[in-house]
């Protein structure tokens, strides 16, 4: 798997994470855009990576720890 793949799975992993945190809370893209100024639309996207501090504030929102965020994530090793 080359650089360029491990990223995508990795942001397709962010995507469907922010996506089912969201869910989780019957938010919709907008009210989170709205509460948050986060357009987690284009993360759930695929296209758009975070940094470390729309990371917290996303947590902060979902009220969940950086921790429970990465609950399930197994690393993607390079190869």
């Amino acid at each position: 798997m080359d650089a360029k793949e491990n990223n995508t799975d990795l942001l397709r992993w962010l995507a469907e994470r922010t996506k089912e945190l969201r869910v989780q809370k019957d938010l919709t893209q907008l009210q989170c855009f709205h509460e948050t100024n986060v357009h987690v639309g284009r993360i759930e996207q695929g296209k758009r990576d975070i940094s470390f501090t729309t990371l917290i504030k996303l947590c902060d929102y979902f009220s969940i720890t950086p921790e429970e965020f990465f609950e399930g994530f197994k690393y993607l090793p390079k190869k």
